[in-house]
């Protein structure tokens, strides 16, 4: 993300007289009229203009600044993992079934679950809010096929850390799958990558 304060030699707190006073001398200073061999100002002109198109604009710096002090201040937590989730609960259930990318779908569930966040999960999440992934991600797994429901359950399940409540809401969703599933083979398996995981950490 560019720091568009940066680029125009301000602080976040400009006023719009400041950030237009900024803008007309930087632009006098690097328009290409007056720099024609000068490849970079000309390039530097272009985000000058982008820069103040976005911070003159009141709508558009407020979303601007939405993202720049979120990127600035941001501090991971679970409850940020879990807002993910819904987000993307919410999105897919406001959506036509067939308009859904299952890999997209698949792809993110990778890896807001990949092994540095459930590491993260695993040494930082409460009880409650590993169930309310858990639950949330369960919801997701109806748009995907059973091979990637399952290599995400195997997520889950690392999550839950061997809690019998957590374990529980898993194999519940594990059997009503599909009946011809073998649960007994998939756990195996799973646990078998649990213990890797774990001796990893």
């Amino acid at each position: 993300m560019k720091d568009l304060y940066s680029i125009l030699n301000l602080t976040p707190s400009a006023s719009s007289i400041e950030i237009r006073k900024s803008y007309r001398t930087l632009a006098l200073k690097y328009h290409p009229d007056r720099n024609r061999d000068n490849v970079d100002y000309r390039k530097f002109f272009i985000e000058i203009n982008e820069a103040y198109h976005i911070l003159s604009n009141s709508e558009l710096k407020k979303k601007y600044d939405l993202k720049y002090f979120t990127q600035k201040n941001k501090v991971v937590t679970p409850e940020i993992f879990l807002n993910k989730f819904i987000e993307i609960r919410k999105f897919l259930n406001s959506r036509n079934r067939n308009k859904i990318s299952k890999k997209a779908l698949y792809s993110a569930l990778q890896k807001l679950l990949d092994n540095r966040n459930l590491h993260y999960l695993h040494t930082n999440c409460s009880q409650n809010i590993k169930e309310q992934i858990i639950k949330e991600v369960l919801d997701c797994l109806k748009y995907l096929s059973s091979n990637d429901k399952l290599n995400i359950i195997k997520q889950l399940i690392i999550l839950a850390d061997s809690k019998s409540n957590l374990i529980d809401i898993i194999h519940s969703y594990i059997k009503s799958m599909n009946r011809n599933i073998n649960l007994m083979n998939v756990l195996i398996n799973i646990k078998r990558q649990i213990d890797q995981f774990l001796n990893k950490s």
